[in-house]
């Protein structure tokens, strides 16, 4: 294998673990320090269905849905289109990534609609209670 392919599978792990656990975990943190509790609850709520129905959808890119998650909810909290754009450009660059990793199509699907599911549910819950 030689340094460019080497390369881009490394960069691509890099990017698809900005849906990773400890990336959440750094989100949250950070979120959690200022008046943002409306924003960790509904990170909080949305990466909690997403476990519970990564339990029932099996085989599901969880990091892919981890990080629209995380890319839904900081476009909603910065509201500016240059971020929007950014993030959204981040967000390809993990689907891409999964891709080039050879992650099964339909698992990256999975994660997507997981993903889409949880961020949806989240907002709208919290918001109809008031709590976001």
């Amino acid at each position: 294998m030689g340094k460019l392919s080497e390369w881009l599978k490394d960069s691509s792990r890099d990017t698809l673990a900005l849906g990773g656990i400890a990336f959440c975990i750094l989100v949250l943190a950070r979120a959690s320090i200022g008046q943002y509790l409306g924003f960790v609850y509904q990170i909080l709520l949305a990466l909690g269905l997403s476990f519970v129905l990564a339990l029932f959808i099996k085989k599901s890119e969880t990091k892919i849905a981890r990080g629209i998650i995380l890319v839904f909810f900081t476009i909603l909290f910065y509201n500016e289109k240059v971020f929007t754009i950014f993030a959204i450009f981040v967000l390809i660059l993990m689907i891409a990534s999964a891709v080039y990793l050879k992650i099964e199509k339909k698992a990256i699907a999975l994660g997507i609609l997981l993903g889409v599911i949880c961020s949806a549910v989240s907002y709208y819950l919290l918001n109809y209670l008031g709590l976001s």
